[in-house]
């Protein structure tokens, strides 16, 4: 889901068109829903909708139908994925297996790690997918009900912007708050 990214064109645009949602159903926006995960900016009548339609695309890649297709036919298509790279093996361990098993063997684990990454990334992404659902279906929840409050302007940076000589920076935008100028001590005084 397209979100309003600071530093974009359009940023500005998305808060001053009432694109941008402040708060639903007397919850906030924070900062952390810019993620793409929530939906927070939209026109759609049911928003609730759109954020239902990104948690099924998740479920649709991560799940343990795709599991399984991905422990028989992975799609890792990686030239040289199970290339020996491993050092030769010493004199010492020469003595415990015929040269021929240990080279197999090594094949065999490397070829194992190839074909299961895929399977490795399903496994990984479905328990990601459990936290991302609990996040979400509240959210989704508060969309469902209503009460979308949508900003006016953009938000400002509750930062100063400290200029080279200490004051206020000549770029900061009109609302942007001062920075607390401290006197520096004068030249060959000690300060307190």
């Amino acid at each position: 889901m397209l979100t309003p990214a600071p530093g974009s064109k359009s940023f500005e645009d998305n808060f001053t068109s009432g694109l941008a949602y402040e708060s639903v159903d007397g919850v906030s926006v924070e900062p952390h829903m810019t993620s793409g995960m929530h939906v927070i900016a939209s026109s759609h009548s049911r928003p609730w909708m759109r954020q239902f339609n990104l948690l099924t695309a998740y479920v649709y890649f991560f799940n343990p139908l795709r599991l399984l297709w991905a422990l028989v036919f992975p799609k890792t298509k990686i030239p040289l994925v199970d290339a020996d790279t491993s050092p030769a093996v010493g004199a010492s361990r020469a003595g415990k297996r015929p040269r021929v098993l240990r080279h197999l063997m090594r094949r065999l684990s490397r070829k194992a790690r190839a074909h299961l990454g895929d399977a490795a990334v399903q496994t990984f992404g479905m328990w990601g997918l459990g936290y991302t659902f609990r996040a979400t279906f509240r959210w989704t929840w508060h969309l469902m009900r209503g009460g979308i409050q949508r900003h006016s302007r953009a938000p400002m940076s509750r930062l100063p912007m400290r200029g080279v000589d200490g004051g206020r920076a000549s770029h900061a935008l009109p609302e942007t708050p001062t920075p607390i100028t401290v006197p520096l001590p004068a030249e060959g005084k000690k300060a307190a």
